[in-house]
């Protein structure tokens, strides 16, 4: 009898007093996959009598309902639920399901209690779960680690009653052990009194992209560092070696013009002298453009002040320094980023000879410390300022900076350049 009951071609489940559906045949789980209560058997249904035959209308997916029969008989200890499709129902169910099953994407539905319906084929493939290990079962209670699990639940039952769509990324335990994330599109499926019915979910798996997104950032922030360290090594070089070098040259000339009697001597080791003085403002200058000292002992805006102060003498470029007062500051890699963005912009115009006017503003906006370099041409040039070829030069600070939830920004205006830096105060 049990036998002849698993291939009937109608659908049959037992379902207990307390509710449970403890029994469903071949036909039954085609149609619906696990059901674990009465309730989530029964909301299929248009109309499940207590006792009897009814006509009604039968969910089998999604979006699909079609007209089918119900006759529910009370017995000791539950009741059995009969139903049956006609023909052309049931072909499209598996219409339904070999769709599912060919897509190359991971499709999942989700009962209103966030239990697997459906788990297609590209979903078994990536997780090595099949789907009548996960079908009746939470998202919570199969994929997510224990660290996770409430989280997860939590996520799921506090989505917005309002809306339709949600897109959100998540890490899904595999059966082996490993780690995927995968990107999610969800549409919300309601009944006609406006509650949850379904949740049908693409998803992606991005975990390569991540992968690879991570080891961008950490090569970015190598990068960004060994840069610092090159320039510090010769900034370094510069200052003990070069400038004592031409310091020493200096003191040879000095003697040297003392004792020198002709006219034509002393002409020529006076310019000799200028051209050296000039060599050591400039190496002063390059040194300090590369890595200027003091930064990491005294903070961001004496740096900041320092430096305009040195550019004015050193380079003859006119700094406007305006900082709003800050009672806190990011951390110090922020602060670095901040200032390694305004050694770009400064050795950017010292490169084109620019000494026209600068203003640098600091500001803290909408939780992200901004700085604004403004070099604005007190003549207009000819030529507008390419910000495309400009923006290559900033292209390792700015994807450090994305990789950290800020930005930079560069803006070509009345002749010159506005560049604008954003760290966030806190965060990643």
């Amino acid at each position: 009898m049990r036998e002849a009951w698993d291939h009937s071609t109608a659908g049959y489940a037992f379902l207990s007093s307390e509710g449970l559906v403890t029994y469903g045949n071949e036909y039954s789980s085609e149609l619906f996959g696990n059901v674990a209560t009465e309730k989530e058997l029964g909301a299929r249904f248009s109309e499940v009598p207590a006792q009897g035959r009814a006509a009604s209308l039968l969910t089998i997916v999604p979006g699909v309902t079609v007209a089918g029969e119900v006759e529910s008989i009370p017995v000791t200890g539950g009741r059995w639920l009969l139903f049956r499709l006609s023909p052309d129902a049931l072909d499209q169910n598996r219409l339904f399901s070999a769709i599912l099953d060919s897509a190359g994407a991971l499709l999942v539905v989700l009962d209103r209690d966030f239990r697997f319906v459906r788990f297609n084929r590209a979903a078994e493939t990536l997780t090595g779960y099949g789907r009548d290990e996960v079908l009746g079962a939470a998202v919570w209670d199969v994929f997510c680690t224990a660290e996770t699990e409430k989280q997860v639940e939590l996520l799921y039952r506090s989505m917005d009653p309002n809306s339709s769509r949600f897109q959100r990324e998540c890490e899904w335990r595999a059966k082996n052990g490993s780690i995927k994330t995968i990107s999610w599109m969800q549409t919300v499926l309601r009944d006609e009194h406006g509650d949850l019915q379904f949740v049908v979910s693409t998803g992606v798996d991005v975990t390569g992209s991540r992968k690879a997104e991570q080891a961008l950032r950490s090569l970015s922030e190598q990068a960004l560092k060994e840069i610092q360290e090159e320039r510090s090594t010769t900034s370094r070089f510069l200052h003990d070696t070069v400038s004592q070098d031409l310091v020493a040259l200096s003191f040879s000339l000095s003697r040297l013009q003392q004792n020198q009697q002709t006219a034509a001597g002393l002409q020529a080791i006076s310019q000799s002298m200028e051209l050296l003085d000039r060599c050591c403002r400039d190496v002063r200058l390059l040194s300090y453009l590369l890595a200027p000292p003091l930064f990491e002992e005294i903070g961001l805006i004496p740096a900041l002040e320092w430096y305009g102060g040195h550019l004015q003498r050193e380079a003859g470029m006119s700094v406007e320094l305006d900082f709003e007062l800050l009672s806190t500051l990011p951390s110090q890699e922020r602060q670095a980023l901040i200032f390694a963005a305004l050694q770009a912009c400064v050795a950017r115009s010292v490169r084109q000879m620019d000494k026209t006017a600068k203003t640098v503003g600091l500001r803290v906006l909408d939780g992200m410390l901004s700085l604004r370099y403004d070099s604005i041409a007190a003549v207009r040039r000819r030529e507008p300022e390419d910000v495309e070829s400009i923006s290559a030069e900033f292209q390792l600070i700015r994807e450090r900076l994305r990789h950290i939830g800020g930005r930079l920004d560069l803006e070509a205006a009345n002749g010159g350049i506005v560049v604008t830096v954003a760290v966030p105060m806190q965060g990643r």
